[in-house]
């Protein structure tokens, strides 16, 4: 997706320490959101949440996305305050929520 291309160059200054996609399906934002993270400088922890899965198996065709990878949870029942903060070491660390508007608003809404 050109999208994620794009925009993932703004965030280049500071790269994340984790990557949380919600609602990831058969991986449209997935699979070029695995090439961008390889070019981080640090190693990012990449977490999918995923309610179906009908999709495991392609998901884990992509690069960088293994079993332990994909959370197998309808998002709206998570508190992702605490899901980000075990996947950093600390509170001040910088991590990507990604998701495909308007599809999972909500989750925007209620994280921010």
């Amino acid at each position: 997706m050109r999208i994620v291309h794009d925009h993932a160059d703004d965030f280049q200054a500071s790269p994340p320490q984790a990557v949380i996609e919600v609602g990831p399906g058969p991986g449209a934002i997935t699979e070029p959101l695995c090439e961008r993270i390889k070019t981080f400088p640090i190693a990012s922890k990449l977490l999918l949440v995923e309610f179906y899965q009908r999709f495991e198996e392609q998901l884990l065709l992509f690069d960088g996305v293994k079993g332990e990878n994909i959370l197998w949870k309808d998002a709206l029942s998570l508190d992702f305050q605490t899901l980000a903060l075990s996947l950093v070491k600390d509170s001040a660390s910088c991590i990507w929520l990604v998701f495909n508007l308007p599809y999972n608003k909500e989750i925007f809404t209620r994280t921010l």
